[in-house]
Formats: structure tokens, sequence, C-alpha cells
């Protein structure tokens, strides 16, 4: 899509066959039956007619029509990509590529719910060598990837571009988790949940703005040298409930001033949200984050508070 989307299923790394086998585990290497459904074998992502679907990446469509998926006829388009990747987009109400190249962010077709949907959404698989894939990789233990032990199976590895992976940060960024001695919160209502980056993430739910004592958390890198950096905040998927917060407001303090970017928990989470490039002293300046969501007039919104990371720029 040409906007952020909320994933609604993860893939299921035991085992993804679109068949129930009693398993289910996450990239994370969590088994969570909130997740996903047992056995899918992609990501999905709520959206609905008229949102477009974009090609992930630069590739030639080898496939674009209809697919009895076992349960109806879907609209369909396949991508490949030259280097042993398909992806794959399924459910669509109409197609709107053509076999041939095709551009990263060129619309292939619009959502809908054709085929085994119970509504619109997005399905969006991958393929290494003919064998289905998680896009974001494995971040459980070493070696126990159900799916990359499977005689069928395949390794899966990270595979978006533009961010980093949880679990393999560059070589040279700081990152800041909610348990190290940089992140400091004040006020009171903070719990701690497992399913962040760095195996738990923290948790307020949002005050209206009123309040007299907003509950607010501060990130405080020493980084290696002074420098312009790219800076990241990490957005947990953690299912508790609640909704999660659509309008909170990051400020960011570097070398010349401050800067306030709004993001939408609801639409970011398990993802890196980009905060912007600055330039930092050495003593790293300060994030902040409060926990007021500006589109929650009854403060009932989860707010999240996870990992940061400072991407030293050329």
């Amino acid at each position: 899509a040409d906007h952020m989307a909320p994933i609604t299923s993860f893939f299921d790394h035991d085992l993804p066959f679109l068949h129930e086998n009693g398993s289910l585990v996450s990239y994370r290497g969590d088994r969570s039956t909130t997740l996903s459904y047992d056995g899918h074998t992609g990501w999905d992502y709520a959206l609905r007619p008229p949102d477009p679907v974009l090609a992930a990446a630069d590739g030639t469509v080898v496939f674009a029509g209809n697919s009895d998926d076992g349960c109806g006829v879907a609209h369909v388009v396949i991508i490949d990509h030259d280097n042993g990747y398909r992806t794959l987009y399924w459910h669509m109400s109409e197609v709107l590529a053509q076999p041939g190249p095709v551009k990263r962010g060129e619309r292939i077709g619009i959502v809908g719910s054709s085929g085994c949907a119970t509504g619109p959404h997005l399905h969006f698989q991958v393929q290494y060598l003919g064998r289905d894939v998680d896009p974001y990789g494995w971040c459980g233990p070493k070696g126990d990837d159900p799916w990359a032990r499977y005689p069928g199976g395949q390794v899966s590895t990270w595979l978006w571009s533009w961010m980093p992976s949880p679990c393999n940060i560059p070589q040279g960024a700081t990152l800041v988790d909610t348990g190290d001695a940089a992140f400091h919160k004040r006020g009171d209502g903070w719990q701690e949940l497992a399913g962040g980056l760095g195996g738990t993430s923290l948790r307020v739910t949002s005050v209206v703005s009123s309040s007299v004592d907003v509950p607010t958390g501060s990130w405080q890198p020493d980084l290696p040298i002074a420098g312009r950096y790219r800076l990241l905040a990490w957005v947990p998927y953690i299912d508790n409930g609640l909704s999660d917060a659509s309008s909170v407001t990051y400020t960011v303090t570097f070398a010349t001033g401050s800067k306030t970017v709004n993001v939408d928990q609801s639409v970011t989470a398990n993802t890196w949200v980009e905060l912007g490039s600055y330039d930092f002293t050495s003593r790293g300046g300060a994030v902040r984050l409060e926990a007021h969501d500006g589109a929650a007039a009854n403060g009932t919104t989860n707010v999240w508070f996870d990992a940061l990371i400072w991407m030293k720029e050329p």
C-alpha cells in the first residue's frame, strides 16, 4: 500500500502449510495464538478497497490473474525478482498488473477479499527458490527455527532494506532499550510485557493532556562521537486486548534545538519508526515520549516504550 497498515497476522514458522498442526511460532521465537493462525504462509495487513497494492521491489510480473486457493477464486499477482525470490500478493479485488517488468512502488492491484478471505486485507507472501520464507527472518534462539530445520523448509532472512533487523543491530549503532541505565521513566502505571525488541517492552495507558503527572519515558544515550545520526524507534507488536495509541509525540533534543515527531503506533507495530536525522554531540541529546494519545480523549489506549537506535551517517 502507499501508506502504513496494521499487521493482523504473522508468518507461522511451524509449519507454513495452510494446515493446522497445533503449533504456531512467530519470527520472534514465541508461541502465541494471538499473533497469527496456524499454518499461515505470509503476513496479513489490514487494508481495504480502494487501497492500492504496490510492488515490493523491482522484478518481472510472471502471473497476474485468478487462482483457485481452495475455497474460491483469488485475484493474485506474482513477481519474480531475479535473485531467487518471488513475492505473492493475494485476495485482491482487482488486478492492475500485466505480465512483464515492474518497478518497486508501482500499483499492481487493489486490495480485496477474493478467495479464502473472511474480509478485505492483503496477504503478502515471499518465496525463495520455490519455498515460503519469512521476510522478517528469524529472531528466536539460534538453531531453533522449526521451518529452517524442517526437511522441506527454508532459512528466512530479514529482507526489509530500509530498516535494520531488530535482532541484528548494525555495527556501530547505539541502542538504548527500556531496561538500560540510559532510559529513565517517571509517573505511575508502568507495565512490563513480553514481546519487545529485547524480550520485553514497557506500556502505559494513555492519559488525557490535562493530567497533572503524565507518565514519561526518556532515552539519553552516550554516543561514541559527535556527528549526524539517523534515529529510529521500535514499536512492539503486543496484543493485550487494548488498542494502540494513534497519535503520540516523540520530542527529539539534538545539538542545535529540538523537534517533535508524531507517530501512529497502531499502524507501526512491529516496525522501526523513522524519527529523522539530526546532529548530536557525544552526549547524545535525548528523546522524550509522554503517555498521551492525542486521538484518544478518554485515555484508554496503549502507549508503548521500547528501544531506540542512533545510526551514524557518513
